[in-house]
């Protein structure tokens, strides 16, 4: 089964998966509130079923 990964632009923006800035997504990763990426390469992403589970333990409306 191959992953679907979700990049920084993807996650953030008004038009983004979780509506919060750029800086604040790495703010929150840096204090351990949000899951960590994966680095394939140049790349950073995340898996869409992690975002998924934070959302839905977060109980995010969006």
């Amino acid at each position: 089964m191959e992953r679907r990964l979700v990049r920084v632009a993807q996650l953030t923006g008004k038009g983004g998966i979780l509506g919060i800035s750029r800086s604040t997504l790495l703010r929150m990763i840096a204090r351990g509130e949000f899951p960590a990426p994966m680095k394939i390469g140049f790349i950073i992403a995340w898996d869409i079923t992690d975002v998924n589970n934070w959302i839905d333990q977060h109980k995010i409306e969006l």
